[in-house]
């Protein structure tokens, strides 16, 4: 079975790594940075303390090349990107193809009907299945935090036992199946979590401001970014009970992590091992009254 991988990333490398060992995937992964890719890479599980090398694996930036003949397409791009890359993919694409989101937010699945109308699968996770950070672009990926279920759903959503089945036999890991699709989509997630700390961060940024110090994503989480999170969380839930569909598969930020208020957020985010090195985009400058700036 062939399968494409979109997007050469955290994720996108991690799922190449592991999808490609199982003998029956022959992988793809379509990246703008092909040339940095040999025929395998490397997976490190530096919380495990495993190191494996993939299965082969063809790196390409020709659409055609990586679609055409692709049975199942995963797709890793950001939200922003995902509209572009479906306009650009369909006249590729085969009819019975399964194409994915990883994870499934962002509204991706608005820009899929003419693709769903001509017999194509689509699905969406409603997180995804492991912590990835790249060690080296193309050459070494760093999975962390693996889950032991992931949720998805697919439209049609007859389709979704179907898809399960497949990515239980893809991944290795238990995959539950979700009543519908808004169920992945709407998930209080990334987008108001990166939302929230970025706004207290950068609350009075001015464009060429000088930092003293690199900020660290979570370690430098504050009560006032949690609280920030809480409110955006609240208020996705109150979206999710005015919506006539069942929405009680999708959990509160506080209910996920299991932390009633913002004190307890806080400190959650302090004790996860795998968000320890996250930084937040900025450049290394001399001068100026400062070493960093924000980009």
């Amino acid at each position: 079975m062939n399968v494409t991988i979109i997007g050469g990333g955290n994720i996108g490398m991690c799922l190449a790594g592991e999808i490609s060992r199982i003998k029956w995937y022959h992988v793809k992964i379509y990246t703008s940075k092909s040339e940095l890719f040999g025929e395998r890479i490397t997976v490190a599980d530096d919380e495990k303390g495993i190191t494996f090398s993939s299965g082969e694996i063809i790196a390409t930036y020709d659409i055609k090349y990586a679609i055409s003949d692709a049975d199942i397409i995963l797709c890793t791009l950001p939200s922003n990107l995902r509209k572009t890359f479906i306009q650009k993919m369909m006249p590729f694409v085969k009819k019975k193809a399964a194409l994915g989101f990883f994870p499934g937010y962002g509204g991706a699945e608005l820009y899929c009907s003419e693709l769903i109308q001509k017999g194509m699968t689509v699905f969406g996770l409603q997180k995804v299945p492991y912590v990835a950070r790249t060690k080296e672009p193309g050459k070494i990926a760093g999975l962390m935090s693996k889950k032991n279920k992931i949720l998805v759903a697919a439209l049609p959503h007859d389709r979704t036992d179907e898809v399960a089945d497949m990515l239980e036999d893809m991944l290795l890991m238990k995959c539950v199946r979700l009543k519908n699709y808004m169920a992945a989509t709407l998930l209080p997630g990334n987008p108001l979590l990166h939302t929230s700390g970025s706004v207290v961060y950068l609350d009075n940024y001015k464009k060429g401001q000088m930092f003293p110090e690199q900020i660290y994503y979570y370690q430098s989480w504050t009560d006032e970014c949690s609280e920030f999170l809480c409110r955006f969380s609240d208020e996705m839930m109150e979206v999710c009970e005015k919506l006539p569909i069942d929405l009680t598969e999708v959990e509160s930020i506080q209910k996920y992590y299991e932390s009633p208020t913002p004190k307890d957020l806080t400190r959650k985010f302090h004790e996860i091992p795998s968000y320890n090195a996250l930084l937040l985009p900025m450049k290394k400058v001399r001068g100026g009254g400062g070493t960093w700036f924000y980009s």
